[in-house]
């Protein structure tokens, strides 16, 4: 829904800020279960790889599997192995469970290493404990997994990996001697283009403090690396004028807008976002 405020300046001029509010729609995540190749998942296909040691194992229970990173049992062994999903479309989020990552002092340790669009992606908070009763796994200081100190098996359900996501990497580190790697359930979320919202971003017509004329004020904690357009009510593009550039807050020149109404377009990480905008 559209939802106006209305403000007056110090020079007496009625402005509109529009924010486009978005409902926010409960919707289930979806278990990816193939090995390999593509398989689509509620129109969104997911193409499945691996590299180094990986296989299929269901361990505790129905709470992990079928990915079976750091071990393989045809070519018996442990040592560093990784799958790695990608999306046709950004999901808007990623859910993870994992199980028996394990460690001894002195010999044997492993860490799950998780990584978002081709970087390192530093994990900050776990989920619940998995219904085998492991130990719960650790954060390390460097955002990676793993397992409680001296425990044969240690997991953690449930652990959330925000988005925009085009691919996630999960990765067996083996840190020493043959720990035997740990097992996987994926879950991807609702597609991150129908969860579009303009809630982190506000966008506001305002007069220069300076006496330069009317800008067009945008903030949000995500503007970094962000595209922006404008355009008027018939589609055609507007020149904008920079006044300045922040990573939280930009200002465009609006001296020479015209009243009526525009469109604020933001592009991040392959996500459009859209806000209607109006000068009286």
């Amino acid at each position: 829904m559209l939802k106006p405020i209305t403000t007056v300046t110090s020079f007496g001029l009625a402005l509109i800020l529009l924010t486009f509010l978005s409902p926010i729609h409960a919707q289930s995540l979806q278990q990816i279960t193939h090995l390999r190749g593509v398989k689509d998942y509620n129109g969104v296909k997911v193409t499945v790889t691996s590299a180094g040691k990986t296989d299929s194992l269901q361990y505790c229970g129905t709470d992990t599997w079928p990915y079976y990173v750091g071990y393989n049992s045809i070519n018996s062994g442990c040592a560093d192995g990784s799958f790695t999903f990608s999306f046709s479309t950004p999901v808007k989020e990623v859910v993870l469970n994992l199980s028996a990552l394990s460690h001894s002092d002195g010999t044997y340790n492993e860490e799950a290493r998780i990584f978002v669009n081709g970087r390192h992606y530093m994990v900050k908070t776990l989920g619940k404990s998995n219904s085998c009763g492991e130990g719960e796994c650790v954060v390390t200081p460097e955002g990676n997994i793993r397992p409680c100190n001296n425990c044969t098996g240690s997991g953690s359900n449930g652990i959330k990996i925000k988005g925009p996501i085009n691919s996630i990497t999960i990765e067996c580190n083996i840190i020493l001697g043959e720990p035997m790697g740990f097992v996987a359930s994926v879950f991807m979320g609702p597609k991150a283009k129908d969860e579009i919202t303009l809630n982190s971003y506000t966008a506001s017509f305002v007069e220069s403090a300076a006496g330069d004329g009317r800008e067009l004020v945008i903030e949000s904690p995500e503007l970094q690396n962000a595209e922006i357009s404008i355009k008027d009510a018939s589609g055609n593009p507007v020149t904008i004028r920079y006044r300045s550039i922040e990573p939280t807050k930009i200002i465009i020149d609006a001296s020479e807008f015209n009243a009526g109404e525009y469109w604020l377009e933001i592009k991040l990480n392959g996500v459009v976002e859209k806000q209607k905008l109006f000068i009286q």
